[in-house]
């Protein structure tokens, strides 16, 4: 333990049971991340840290949240700190019903906008609701950068390897040798899920595959935009996946409230009742 930290204010973690960091609050507004369980998987984190780091072109995109400091003892990183982000999470960002739906797809473009502007070699692997902050100004930030993926680094994690089924492993796009790829594919797809699941208001693993095609044939009856839905059906084939930001953008001028899982289910209702 570092003596010129403080450890008093501690940032929980209670969601996420598989933390090998704990996580302080200074008093400066930095949050020292500690390393607190050393095995191959912090092993790998420190690696990607350093690499990330000093990783020129990552450090252009404002959204990342680097470290401020790579804290050390006799050459051994102990962990580094960085910026306090003042903010709740993408998740309940987007659950809230008090935030309008256009400020809600406004976030994602953000987050898309910054898988687009990645460096090669690059990806955010691990992106999911829990490490986007977004502040009170609805600027994003992209936390846990020891967490990301780099081509001369570690493929260290990816939330859509436990997302797939078993038929789509194999797709080559994302298994290869029996192990999960990460890359610019995997890390539109774990987009895509954020997008989807603001869009129906929960998880579309929570539904059947057949349900949330219903949906999408719902949405596309309605003047949903038949592009996004292409993309979306991209995702399944062995083609590279792509975020149309034009057309994600051309979606925020249209009243989104017609495109919600809740209207869809109203729909199927009163086509049951005539």
């Amino acid at each position: 333990m570092c003596s010129r930290f403080v450890y008093d204010n501690e940032i929980s973690q209670v969601e996420n049971s598989n933390a090998t960091a704990r996580l302080w609050i200074q008093p400066d507004h930095t949050v020292y991340k500690q390393y607190v369980v050393r095995n191959e998987v912090t092993e790998q984190n420190i690696t990607n840290l350093l690499l990330m780091a000093e990783h020129k072109k990552a450090w252009k995109i404002s959204e990342i949240v680097f470290p401020l400091e790579i804290v050390k003892d006799s050459g051994a990183v102990l962990g580094y700190t960085m910026l306090y982000i003042n903010g709740r999470t993408i998740d309940k960002y987007q659950s809230d019903r008090k935030v309008p739906r256009n400020s809600q797809l406004g976030v994602l473009l953000k987050v898309a906008k910054v898988i687009d502007a990645l460096p090669k070699g690059v990806y955010i692997g691990d992106l999911h609701g829990n490490n986007i902050l977004i502040d009170d100004n609805e600027n994003i930030h992209i936390i846990d950068v020891d967490g990301f993926s780099l081509d001369k680094g570690y493929k260290i994690s990816c939330p859509a390897e436990f997302w797939l089924l078993s038929s789509a492993r194999q797709n080559k796009k994302y298994w290869k040798g029996g192990r999960f790829v990460i890359s610019k594919d995997s890390d539109i797809l774990c987009w895509y899920m954020l997008f989807v699941t603001w869009l129906m208001g929960a998880s579309p693993l929570m539904y059947t595959e057949n349900e949330v095609q219903n949906y999408f044939s719902y949405l596309k009856s309605v003047g949903f935009s038949t592009s996004i839905l292409d993309d979306i059906s991209r995702l399944s084939s062995k083609r590279h996946n792509i975020i149309n930001i034009a057309h994600i953008n051309e979606l925020s001028e249209k009243e989104l409230s017609r495109f919600s899982y809740h209207e869809y289910r109203e729909s199927t209702m009163k086509k049951f009742m005539v």
